[in-house]
């Protein structure tokens, strides 16, 4: 005989898009009970599994679904750092405290990494170089904008421009434009250990869209915040 858990599993399943219940519950119904047993015990633990109402099983597949769309795969495909897939789980869900959204979100992972070959390495070195830059930052903190009025600022290892991360670094380049509105393309070329800055050092080598060259420019990603002035030659697109 078939319990209402089970019912209700069964109901959402037929309801899902076949491509997404494929790669989500590969192990079909049974996957799908077993998943939503390890999130009731923390957003119900007082309820047995079979005592839960549709609409309690309908949250936890949404929870479950919202995990694998916002953390699992942005981190698989994208590398998003998991501070910002974490703060998108907790603004969707507000009806449970931040602890208890977190520690959900994590069981659903621990699911995904049975599934996707290779998140949960990615996880340990997304948070590993999280906290590297965490470290970093601390390292060059009160230093960032020492050298913002220096006319060679940017442009010299050892007077970088800071971004706050990863992420901020590529989306600084991305915004660099030349100070007569031209449109520039960038070539990361390496990591420089510069004197006095506390933290590596990337190079950008720029140059217009015809080929021809600009100039090379130095960010650092061990900020908390990212710079919102360019280097001489070139300014900022909104």
């Amino acid at each position: 005989m078939k319990t209402l858990a089970e019912k209700y599993a069964r109901k959402i399943y037929s309801g899902m898009k076949k491509e997404v219940r494929e790669e989500v519950y590969p192990g079909e119904i049974p996957q799908m009970l077993t998943v939503y047993t390890a999130l009731a015990e923390v957003f119900y633990p007082s309820l047995a599994i079979d005592t839960l109402s549709a609409v309690h099983i309908e949250y936890l597949q949404r929870f479950h679904i919202n995990v694998y769309a916002q953390k699992a795969f942005r981190t698989l495909v994208f590398a998003s750092d998991e501070k910002t897939t974490n703060e998108v789980i907790i603004r969707r869900h507000p009806e449970f405290s931040t602890e208890i959204v977190l520690a959900a979100a994590n069981v659903s992972m621990s699911f995904f990494y049975d599934i996707f070959p290779g998140l949960k390495e990615k996880v340990s070195y997304l948070r590993a170089r999280d906290q590297m830059i965490a470290e970093g930052a601390e390292r060059t903190r009160g230093t960032e904008e020492l050298h913002t009025d220096d006319p060679d600022y940017g442009l010299v290892p050892n007077k970088p421009i800071f971004t706050a991360g990863v992420k901020a670094e590529y989306e600084y380049a991305d915004r660099l434009i030349s100070d007569d509105g031209r449109e520039l393309k960038y070539e990361r070329i390496g990591t420089y250990d510069a004197d006095g800055v506390g933290a590596l050092v990337d190079g950008f080598d720029f140059s217009y869209d015809d080929g021809s060259p600009k100039c090379m420019v130095y960010l650092c990603m061990y900020s908390t915040k990212t710079s919102e002035k360019a280097p001489l030659g070139f300014k900022l697109r909104d």
